[in-house]
């Protein structure tokens, strides 16, 4: 769902088509809170949009932070997937209350069946001798955000202050063959914190025109970047119920913001109800 179809919903939910009281920016805020709310709720299986993996990651001394890694990691350790050795065997990730067990020789992580832990908002290997390491893990959702950022100026000579061209080589708005994935998207100016909806656009010039207009003539985008929704398409029902409550909440309606977020939390149950574990092979049925 287009971010700008997300808004568009909001006029009927919100009661507020002239969007006077929920205006745009107040309405992708609640958006992003959504994302964060529901990425915490629901089981990590449904974001493989945001499963990473970063390889060679260095580890000094047995141990590497998490900031390292080069997006933001959410949910803390829950958060880290898995872990392999570069080149080498994939590690076991233990609850750092069984670090204990890594002082017998027994259970102490060697080559062959590395070990490692997460306290601290770090990563605890064994044997600390692993210097390379591969890490698999579920990061932070950027709203929304299309495959480009660029600049874009008033077209010279043009009264209007809808009408725009891209100014910075690049991502070039020239270089999306289809029309139709600039139109209908929002975007954000930096420069004043405004967003804007793409109502046209044609990609072999640059031009494209925004609905509202900008504030004033002449008036140059310092930085776009156009939105649209990187997760699955069928948890956007869900976003747009948490986004509601949010919504509700603030205006201090907590009926409504109650029955919104039940609604939501109820699609929430019915997901992770769904969800099923995939079984190892030759392991199912196994006693």
């Amino acid at each position: 769902m287009y971010v700008h179809d997300m808004l568009t919903a909001f006029d009927s939910r919100m009661e507020d088509p002239g969007r006077t009281k929920y205006p745009d920016t107040v309405r992708i805020l609640a958006l992003r809170s959504a994302q964060i709310t529901m990425i915490e709720f629901i089981h990590h299986d449904y974001f493989t949009e945001l499963q990473e993996i970063q390889e060679s990651m260095v580890v000094t001394a047995g141990k590497m932070n998490i900031s390292s890694i080069s997006n933001i990691v959410i949910r803390g350790a829950k958060g880290i997937c898995a872990a392999k050795v570069h080149g080498g065997k994939w590690i076991t990730i233990q609850d750092f209350r069984d670090a204990k067990d890594q002082e017998s020789p027994l259970y102490a992580g060697t080559l062959l069946n590395p070990t490692a832990y997460i306290f601290g908002n770090k990563i605890f290997f064994q044997p600390t001798t692993i210097t390379l390491v591969d890490m698999y893990y579920l990061r932070m959702p950027i709203f929304s955000q299309g495959p480009f950022s660029t600049q874009a100026s008033d077209v010279p000579g043009m009264p209007s202050t809808d009408e725009f061209f891209e100014t910075v080589s690049g991502q070039d708005i020239e270089d999306i063959s289809d029309d139709w994935f600039l139109e209908s998207s929002v975007l954000s100016d930096s420069g004043t914190p405004s967003y804007h909806l793409v109502t046209n656009s044609n990609s072999a010039t640059g031009l494209f025109w925004v609905s509202p207009a900008k504030a004033a003539a002449s008036t140059d985008f310092g930085n776009v970047t156009f939105y649209k929704s990187e997760l699955n398409p069928v948890l956007h029902n869900i976003m747009l119920k948490l986004a509601e409550a949010e919504m509700w909440d603030s205006s201090r309606d907590f009926d409504r913001e109650a029955k919104a977020r039940a609604a939501a939390f109820e699609e929430i149950e019915i997901l992770n109800q769904r969800y099923e574990k995939l079984e190892g092979t030759g392991t199912k049925n196994r006693k």
